[in-house]
């Protein structure tokens, strides 16, 4: 399982990546600037140029799910 501090940074790089394909969704962009698409890269999405916007978003999503429920050892101890 990933470490605390590990899983938070990653669920901030994730937010990050949201937050900036939402800036282009919402300013109706079609094309994704180089610096996304390297930090796309960077999270393991290397063929962000044949997806949209959306699909980018839905992917990045995808990545952060696992990280969102995730629960701590001392929490599954607490409910058996």
């Amino acid at each position: 399982m990933t470490g605390d501090p590990e899983r938070r940074r990653q669920l901030r790089q994730l937010d990050e990546m949201l937050d900036a394909l939402e800036q282009l969704n919402l300013r109706e962009e079609t094309r994704v600037p180089g610096r996304i698409c390297r930090r796309l890269a960077d999270l393991g999405i290397h063929d962000w140029a044949n997806s949209t916007i959306n699909e980018l978003i839905e992917r990045v999503l995808v990545l952060q799910e696992p990280l969102l429920f995730t629960e701590k050892p001392d929490q599954r101890a607490e409910a058996v």
